[in-house]
């Protein structure tokens, strides 16, 4: 089923099946009393499409989903307005994404990548700033040799980890 297909239905008509689109852009995401939903668009070759997703009682919205596709399961052709004009949208009720069986940071954008990296070790850098802060404070002595380097470290990786 492609996007094309979809705004050919009529309003009101209930598909499924498991066709899969991609995320073209991610929007905003609300609460009716305790479900979750957002907003999205998805596209194929044949057009895009405004797209309102049932999250559930999580709001485990879609954010970093861009790009990748999603299964809708159930779902609904729907009449909606968008940016003043009125469309068809559809209305996801049950969906899936395909699980990804990799190293889950093979997902990230670069930049991201690379900020998690910077990120860490900005983090590292002021546990061990703070490290030796207090050592001094607390009257040692504290030269940067290999001994010195290798016990802040392991404390660093202990405040890190908890082990």
């Amino acid at each position: 089923m492609n996007i094309e297909q979809l705004k050919q239905m009529p309003v009101g008509t209930k598909t499924g099946g498991g066709f899969k689109l991609a995320v073209k852009t991610i929007k905003k995401a609300w609460q009716i009393k305790d479900i979750w939903f957002q907003q999205i668009v998805l596209m194929d070759e044949t057009g895009e499409i405004l797209a309102d997703v049932k999250l559930g009682k999580n709001c485990n919205n879609l954010r970093g989903k861009i790009g990748n596709e999603i299964k809708a399961v159930v779902c609904e052709i729907q009449d909606s307005e968008y940016m003043g004009k009125p469309c068809k949208k559809l209305y996801i009720d049950q969906w899936d994404y395909d699980v990804f069986r990799g190293d889950p940071a093979d997902m990230l954008d670069p930049i991201v990548k690379d900020y998690e990296i910077v990120k860490d070790a900005e983090i590292r850098s002021k546990i061990r700033c703070w490290l030796v802060a207090a050592a001094i404070q607390n009257g040692a002595t504290i030269q940067p040799t290999e001994n010195s380097k290798n016990w802040i470290n392991a404390w660093v990786d202990y405040v890190m980890t908890g082990e």
